[in-house]
C-alpha cells in the first residue's frame, strides 16, 4: 500500500473496497477499525463505516478537528478485519504522512 498523506485540520476520508480476485467481497458482517500510530502511541482510531458492504466498500474518516491534533511527521496505520467467523487479519501497514498546516487560526 502506498503513504497516505493528509494536512492537520483537513478532514479526512479514505474510500477502500476490500476484494478478492478481482471481486468485491461482502463485509456485511465484518467488524472492521482502523488506527494510526507513531511506534506504540496512539494518534487516532480512525472511523470506520461500511458505506457499500456488500460489495466491499468502506471508508476511513477523520474530521478536521480530529486531524488538527494529529503531530506532523510520519505515522503508521493497518486496517484490521474480522469476519463472519472470527478469523482475524489485516492489511499490510503502510505509512500516514501528517503535514503541517500552514493556513490556519
Amino acid at each position: 500500500m502506498a503513504a497516505v498523506t493528509v494536512k492537520q485540520g483537513d478532514t479526512l476520508e479514505w474510500v477502500v473496497t476490500v476484494s478478492e480476485a478481482g471481486s468485491g467481497v461482502d463485509i456485511s458482517a465484518w467488524s472492521i477499525r482502523a488506527q494510526i500510530r507513531q511506534g506504540d502511541t496512539l494518534i487516532a482510531s480512525l472511523t470506520v463505516t461500511q458505506t457499500e458492504a456488500g460489495s466491499g466498500v468502506l471508508s476511513l474518516t477523520a474530521t478536521a478537528a480530529q486531524t488538527d491534533s494529529w503531530s506532523a511527521g510520519t505515522h503508521r496505520c493497518d486496517i484490521e478485519f474480522t469476519d463472519g467467523d472470527g478469523d482475524v487479519f489485516s492489511t499490510e501497514t503502510f505509512d500516514v504522512v501528517v503535514l503541517e498546516d500552514i493556513s490556519h487560526d
